[in-house]
């Protein structure tokens, strides 16, 4: 979501170079299938970013816990799929063409989340626990 908030940014000040680096980079982590996307990968593409809590670290003004890593990895939150057509429809608006491929990527982005919207999931805030459903959403 982060990523692509900036890239949305960089395309609209002229940078779109670096929105087809990350679509690349999503495509290739995600390995080509909706199924497989996660909320977030390692900076090289890594898949599992297993938490670590620092106990011995302070962070910012004293604040604790500091970890390595982010257990969200493993969340599902399904306004991230959003992010990603968004991203699709800017490309389209600033001209770009959209391979076959990159194409079949989205349809089969949208038929995942048909399939799976009305699941409880963990939401933008990461929250830990149990996935529930957004309020207002039945």
């Amino acid at each position: 979501r982060d990523s692509s908030f900036a890239t949305s940014s960089l395309v609209e000040l002229g940078y779109s170079n670096i929105a087809k680096g990350f679509r690349r980079f999503m495509e290739r982590s995600a390995a080509g299938s909706a199924e497989q996307l996660q909320v977030l990968f390692g900076v090289g593409g890594e898949r599992r970013l297993y938490e670590l809590d620092l106990k011995n670290l302070e962070g910012y003004r004293c604040a604790k816990p500091v970890r390595l890593g982010n257990a969200a990895f493993e969340q599902v939150q399904l306004d991230a799929y959003g992010d990603i057509v968004s991203l699709a429809w800017l490309r389209h608006r600033q001209g770009e063409k959209v391979g076959q491929e990159y194409w079949e990527f989205l349809v089969d982005v949208v038929n995942h989340v048909v399939k799976i919207w009305s699941n409880p999931d963990y939401g933008i805030w990461e929250i830990r626990g149990t996935p529930r459903h957004t309020r207002g959403v039945r």
